[in-house]
């Protein structure tokens, strides 16, 4: 966590500080706090799981997210400093202009919505079916009109069932009501949870979908010919699946499709005989260059991916985490068509 603060938040910063000479008294005393705020914000957060109020949480993580974006605009600037040298105040003019304009960009990028459809194919009967995923919708940290949003263009795909893999809400300020545009899906629901919703009140969140209609998946699988759907709760472990599927009876002439919040276990649920994973959770990093550090802990961070004989797809996820803000990445419902490979 150090190295990622020093790297994406100190560096360019404290550069476009040397830049426009803004190390005054006053300059130099604001750098510090906008140094720390992010800092100390991240270590009450990440290390020690403190809830900030969903507001000021929001706020903070809007800073962080614009630390981010400031970090490939720096870099920027230096090479172009180094290719052909600039005054230092006409350089750190460029590079908050260029600041804003990118910031502007990644907000209006996160307000929309993105429809890739991924075809898949198989031996199982299952021709013409559609299966619409969605992932990481966050409603906490987005709006309970941006869930509405994506609700009416799950609605214009007309798919015959939805699956949603986890982390549908990450903020304890969030309602019933809030998800009552979840009541709109005309097709078969299932419900995975993801690690924000073990951080909430996970159990009063279950109980709240399963009011309103949808199916919750916790370490089980149900039987909608041609598919059987597994859906298995998240969790630290890289050997949660495996565990899992001891437990879980396959069944023949289905097409068989694990719903798993994280992109983890997938050597294992291609063994156990799925012919479909379906994830999220990274976000593709959702800013860069926060993708890089994703990339250290995943090996499949998006896409789709085959696993012995099994197709992985790993959604970039339907919204965003914090900073309202996308960088390299995008908001995506994923719709997948089955076609058959005989």
């Amino acid at each position: 966590m150090l190295g990622l603060y020093c790297v994406t938040i100190l560096y360019p910063l404290a550069r476009l500080w040397y830049w426009l000479g803004w190390y005054t008294t006053w300059g130099t005393l604001l750098l510090l706090a906008l140094l720390g705020i992010p800092f100390v914000f991240g270590l009450l957060r990440f290390m020690t799981r403190v809830k900030v109020p969903g507001l000021r949480s929001n706020a903070l993580l809007t800073w962080q997210g614009l630390c981010f974006v400031l970090f490939p605009v720096v870099l920027v600037g230096e090479i172009v400093n180094l290719v052909a040298p600039i005054e230092h105040l006409q350089l750190g003019f460029f590079a908050l202009a260029a600041w804003a304009l990118v910031a502007v960009f990644c907000f209006y990028h996160a307000s929309r919505l993105f429809v890739r459809t991924v075809k898949v194919k198989t031996a199982v009967p299952a021709t013409g079916k559609k299966v619409v995923q969605l992932t990481d919708v966050h409603i906490g940290s987005r709006s309970v009109k941006f869930l509405e949003n994506v609700v009416a263009q799950v609605e214009k795909l007309q798919p015959d069932y939805v699956v949603i893999t986890g982390d549908l809400v990450d903020s304890s300020s969030v309602t019933k009501e809030h998800l009552e545009p979840l009541t709109r899906l005309t097709a078969p629901t299932f419900f995975t949870i993801g690690n924000h919703e073990r951080y909430e009140d996970c159990e009063t969140i279950v109980n709240w979908l399963e009011s309103l209609g949808i199916n919750v998946l916790r370490n089980r699988s149900v039987d909608f010919a041609p598919f059987q759907f597994v859906g298995i709760d998240d969790a630290e472990s890289p050997h949660k699946v495996r565990m899992e599927l001891e437990t879980i009876k396959k069944i023949e002439n289905r097409l068989r499709i694990l719903l798993y919040h994280r992109p983890l276990g997938a050597e294992d649920a291609s063994s156990w005989g799925f012919h479909l994973m379906l994830s999220g959770h990274t976000h593709r990093g959702q800013i860069f260059p926060f993708n890089f550090l994703v990339n250290r802990f995943f090996k499949y961070t998006h896409g789709d991916h085959e696993i012995d004989g099994m197709h992985l797809h790993v959604s970039t996820g339907t919204g965003t985490w914090g900073p309202q803000m996308r960088l390299g990445s995008r908001n995506e419902v994923t719709q997948l068509v089955f076609e058959s490979d005989i």
